[in-house]
């Protein structure tokens, strides 16, 4: 499956990307912790978002659900304490621009995909270990449901692929979403007025 050949060709990635969240488990992990990592989700998922709507195709092959994750941040974010004004003055990450093709986008997607999945549990640790959480990690378990999170994903990656170039095009896409995020978390340490 090319999910499998995804997750081969961009494993040197995973440890960095995979790093902010993993410190996530820590036992003694803080409320500002998560509200720090959210806020530099928020930053790379809000831009992807916009890139994903301007890829006029994506519509016809994926749920908007699992293109569309930047609100459900944001929620948890307002559950959290932030307002609007907080998160509206919050880095983004501004280098994502529009793709050219369903197959480029779908490279994209996969690298937030992977986060869903890389780390589900989270949320369910979070809420054990601090106070009131209950209303704020919509985002963590948004695929703590599904039996098998990456079938879907990979059934629309064999019904829109069929030539080798295609299958370049997705993983040159991942390749680049991944060195960007390693790039935007050690780069970005969000600054909030009030977080915590």
């Amino acid at each position: 499956m090319l999910v499998n050949q995804l997750e081969q060709v961009t494993r040197r990635w995973h440890p960095d990307v995979d790093e902010p969240w993993l410190e996530m488990f820590r036992l003694d992990v803080t409320k500002r912790d998560y509200i720090h990592q959210l806020v530099r989700m928020y930053g790379f998922e809000s831009q992807l978002e916009s890139a994903f709507s301007r890829t006029l195709t994506l519509r016809y092959v994926v749920k908007p659900q699992r293109i569309m994750r930047a609100k459900t941040i944001a929620r948890d974010l307002f559950a959290l304490g932030l307002t609007p004004w907080d998160l509206a003055a919050a880095p983004v990450c501004t280098p994502i621009t529009p793709f050219s093709t369903v197959h480029q986008a779908l490279g994209w997607l996969y690298v937030v995909e992977r986060i869903n999945v890389q780390h589900l549990g989270l949320g369910k640790h979070l809420q054990r270990r601090l106070r009131g959480m209950e209303r704020s990690c919509a985002y963590l378990s948004m695929f703590d449901t599904e039996t098998n999170h990456w079938e879907p994903f990979g059934e629309v990656l064999e019904r829109v692929t069929f030539r080798h170039e295609q299958v370049v095009h997705i993983m040159d896409s991942a390749k680049a979403g991944f060195e960007l995020m390693k790039r935007w978390f050690e780069s970005t340490t969000p600054r909030l007025r009030r977080a915590g």
